[in-house]
């Protein structure tokens, strides 16, 4: 239907939590101010669309809740239709009295949107939240949690999932989460877009937040045992965790323990050391565990077991936890999306994703190698090409295997964790197994 109606009018209490007013007042308030601003008596109202989503929930106002508010200042006596739509009920009310002055059934109408989650008894608020999904899949709102942290490859705990908050909340998280890993997208720019909200709040004197902000970034790193880098707004590279504090020195080792040189550009990779400023060694103890105890604090020094890379004005940027990362062409691999892609090929049996030094030669840098075994026990229908189109597709470029070794089997400890050292043994031994992408 094409619209046909026009806005005479309009009114807006200010944004807040009010909890000294009651959802009728706050709606009459609004009402009273639209009336106002067209310049029209209510007794030209002919209908009434109230939009409401949550008010039978936390106020325990149901049925008449925008009879309740016309009521309340001498508006009777016409047709009022409650509209309850979740978020969009009040966009829906407005939507339905258009078209109704739009059909010709009316020539003056009303349409109201009135909401008040905030309640002294915080669980009645988050009550309208949970009574928002489907109340018989309770499991429901989890499960688009945990589909699309799996996803991502995110941990999820479906125990903490929306306990003491609202579950949508969960569900936000991982959607941004999910922006991040799809488009790059930083916390920075999720905080530019608040940013930017707030200076049009500032403009507007109903809006509940006044104040202008910035993006200011404070980053830094650290860790209960000890250890500390900063990078205060300003100060430093965006994404650098910092430098250490005044009294902290630190110190960035090889695999041997030694102090990392130094490359051409004057930057070193490896892992991070903490010491206090004054050379009083670390102490500390993994209780029942003196062998850890002893490790973590060798030579005085707390060792973080994270692999940083330290640029040549001294900034120190964390790359991955030691032994665990992959890092090519400058980004940090994570290995669980490479394995659910392939997993998910009716053809494979099993995927193990790990790293082997790059043959470019470049410090720290690795080649993807996705160790698989086709459900085809003699291997001779597996489309190893085909696999590669299916990575192409569904991966980011830098994601996609250097090589996909394929294997009868993937080698195991008694707890099933893949052995990296016989598959790379196998590269070697098996190299008839290790195929390339042909483009």
């Amino acid at each position: 239907m094409r619209m046909n109606a026009y806005v005479a009018g309009v009114g807006m209490v200010g944004f807040g939590k009010h909890l000294d007013r009651t959802l009728k007042g706050l709606a009459a308030e609004a009402v009273q101010l639209a009336l106002n601003d067209a310049g029209m008596d209510k007794s030209m109202l002919q209908a009434a669309w109230m939009g409401n989503a949550a008010a039978g929930v936390v106020t325990g106002q149901e049925m008449i809740r925008g009879e309740v508010a016309l009521r309340s200042i001498g508006i009777g006596r016409i047709p009022v239709v409650n509209v309850e739509n979740a978020c969009a009920s009040s966009s829906t009310a407005f939507q339905q009295a258009s078209a109704m002055v739009s059909a010709g059934l009316y020539d003056v109408v009303l349409a109201c949107g009135s909401e008040k989650l905030f309640h002294e008894d915080k669980a009645r608020s988050l009550g309208a939240f949970s009574s928002a999904v489907d109340i018989e899949d309770p499991h429901g709102a989890v499960n688009v949690v945990r589909r699309i942290a799996e996803e991502i490859g995110e941990p999820f705990d479906a125990a903490t999932a929306g306990v003491g908050r609202s579950i949508f909340m969960d569900i936000y998280a991982v959607m941004a989460k999910k922006h991040m890993k799809k488009y790059g997208s930083t916390k920075a720019h999720f905080a530019m877009v608040a940013a930017k909200n707030s200076l049009h709040g500032s403009m507007n004197p109903r809006a509940q937040f006044q104040e202008v902000m910035t993006v200011e970034l404070y980053e830094f790193y650290g860790a209960a045992e000890g250890g500390l880098t900063v990078n205060p707004p300003g100060a430093g590279p965006v994404g650098s965790i910092g430098k250490p504090v005044a009294n902290l020195d630190c110190r960035i080792v090889d695999d041997d323990g030694r102090d990392a040189e130094r490359d051409a550009s004057g930057e070193r990779t490896g892992e991070l050391l903490f010491r206090a400023k004054d050379g009083t060694p670390f102490k500390l103890e993994y209780h029942g565990n003196p062998k850890a105890s002893a490790e973590k604090c060798a030579g005085g020094w707390l060792h973080m077991g994270d692999v940083v890379r330290e640029d040549g004005d001294g900034w120190l940027y964390f790359l991955y936890r030691k032994g665990a990362g992959i890092r090519r062409n400058g980004d940090f691999i994570n290995t669980a999306f490479i394995e659910k892609v392939i997993a998910e090929v009716p053809a494979v049996d099993d995927v193990y994703v790990y790293g082997i030094p790059a043959a470019n030669g470049v410090p720290g840098e690795k080649d993807v190698v996705a160790a698989v075994v086709p459900k085809d026990a003699g291997h001779a229908t597996f489309d190893v090409q085909g696999l590669y189109r299916v990575c192409r597709q569904a991966l980011e470029a830098n994601f996609v295997p250097s090589y996909i070794q394929v294997l009868s089997q993937i080698p195991k400890t008694a707890s099933e964790k893949p052995q990296d050292r016989f598959l790379i043994e196998s590269l070697a031994t098996n190299p008839g197994a290790v195929h390339s992408e042909v483009r």
